[in-house]
């Protein structure tokens, strides 16, 4: 157990332990320690080498608790891959009503509407890089083989 200022539990309570190899965590203070990194690190260990690999993908995921997480995770993946990244935005516009209502005119501006992030809406800007796997989660084109399970 560590405790504040680098001790651990058995030193402050004079608990005896065997100390070898495999009782010892080395973690070295260079090392970074943001979880999404951490995380990242151990799922996709080698995804560079596995980018056209649908196994790899297959037999990997990370479970998040909140959209603002997997965009955390999705971002950081992002910039794990070569080349350059492109941002495509959403197309939002506001509905003018044909009744002229002042106090209900700037109500959801098109700023505002970028800003909504939920469960079921896409994010207002995506990022891509060429090569970079996506996963559809809703049909866009059959036909063309756009859709989710491909």
């Amino acid at each position: 157990m560590l405790l504040p200022s680098e001790r651990t539990g058995h030193s402050r309570f004079a608990i005896p332990i065997q100390v070898n190899e495999d009782s010892i965590c080395n973690i070295k203070h260079h090392l970074p320690l943001d979880p999404v990194t951490v995380i990242v690190s151990a799922i996709y260990d080698d995804l560079l080498q596995n980018l056209d690999s649908s196994s790899y993908f297959n037999d990997r995921a990370i479970l998040a608790p909140t959209s603002e997480i997997v965009n955390q995770v999705n971002d950081y993946m992002c910039l794990l891959l070569l080349g350059d990244s492109v941002d495509y935005l959403s197309y939002d516009s506001v509905y003018k009503s044909s009744q002229n209502n002042d106090g209900f005119k700037d109500l959801h501006t098109t700023k505002f509407l970028n800003t909504i992030n939920t469960s079921g809406m896409p994010v207002h800007k995506l990022t891509f890089k060429v090569g970079m796997p996506i996963m559809l989660l809703r049909n866009i084109d059959q036909a063309s083989g756009s859709c989710n399970g491909t």
